[in-house]
């Protein structure tokens, strides 16, 4: 058996040689080498970032600057369609209520003879209603402090401010109108019965009806404040902050209450001069208006 020789030519040899570069050429030092991992690359990336965010939180904060002052804007006009709204109403109201005044008085003044339509009794008591709640509606900016004791040289301004602070609000003195004593001033001493007559009431017109219902909001958070701190006495006792009422509904909201209290209603309210009551949770709202409703819903009105 013959053998066979096999040759390769050079260009063959040289084709069948495996050339490795040099390993200096192929490996980079680590400082120098330009991936994610490298420090100098990590801190370009956090320099980056840092700006980034810096930008960022600079336009919010231009976006936040613009949005207050759009916000301001826009609390100056609503408070001012607040206090024009109550400049009309102070005008309207009166005059509303002078006209209504006049015609009740005509009625009433009419002789015995005449007045013996049943028709003109309804007339005069609806004109009376309609009185009443004209005269509720012009105090919807008002609020009575109630269980101050009142002292000489008193500034009652003074003292609601800090009746505003005592329940955890911050009024300042351009938010008030008035703030006085209601009624005519007595002698502060025992009754008949020996029990201590109450001081007058503080009745305090607020500038806006929105300054008026924080008032109320703050006083019910902190109902059971007492006078320490406001007014200097022997013993502290609790005040009360509530809207101010008629003469009128002032009674009929007496009588409310107390006939839901011996009837278990367990609310009897009152919000904008209004007088509610419900028997319990779930149960109809029931709105008091006259002596009729009283009837009405509590049947015997005797308390």
């Amino acid at each position: 058996m013959m053998s066979q020789n096999y040759e390769t030519s050079e260009e063959e040899e040289f084709m069948n040689v495996t050339v490795r570069p040099s390993s200096k050429k192929v490996h980079k030092s680590f400082e120098d080498a330009d991936d994610d991992s490298s420090p100098k690359s990590l801190a370009r990336q956090v320099k980056l970032l840092g700006e980034l965010v810096t930008r960022e939180m600079s336009s919010m904060r231009q976006e936040l600057s613009r949005l207050n002052l759009t916000i301001s804007g826009f609390d100056k006009r609503v408070s001012s369609i607040e206090e024009r709204l109550d400049i009309l109403e102070q005008k309207i109201l009166p005059d509303n209520r002078m006209e209504l005044q006049e015609r009740l008085e005509k009625l009433e003044k009419r002789s015995p003879a005449e007045d013996n339509s049943v028709a003109e009794s309804v007339i005069i008591s609806q004109l009376r209603l309609e009185l009443n709640e004209r005269e509720q509606d012009n105090m919807l900016n008002d609020v009575e402090i109630a269980g101050l004791d009142e002292k000489n040289g008193e500034s009652t301004i003074n003292i609601t401010l800090l009746v505003a602070k005592k329940i955890g609000l911050s009024l300042e003195e351009r938010d008030i109108v008035s703030a006085e004593r209601l009624g005519p001033r007595r002698i502060i001493a025992d009754d008949a019965a020996g029990q201590r007559r109450p001081p007058r009431a503080i009745v305090v017109r607020l500038a806006r009806r929105s300054v008026r219902d924080d008032l109320l909001r703050a006083a019910r958070v902190r109902r059971g404040a007492d006078t320490s701190g406001i007014i200097e006495a022997v013993q502290s006792k609790r005040f009360y902050v509530n809207e101010r009422l008629t003469a009128a509904n002032k009674h009929l909201f007496y009588k409310t209450r107390e006939l839901g209290r011996r009837d278990g209603w367990r609310y009897v309210w009152t919000k904008d001069g209004r007088i509610y009551a419900r028997r319990k949770d779930g149960s109809e709202v029931c709105r008091i208006r006259t002596p009729n409703d009283i009837t009405k819903f509590f049947g015997n009105g005797t308390v």
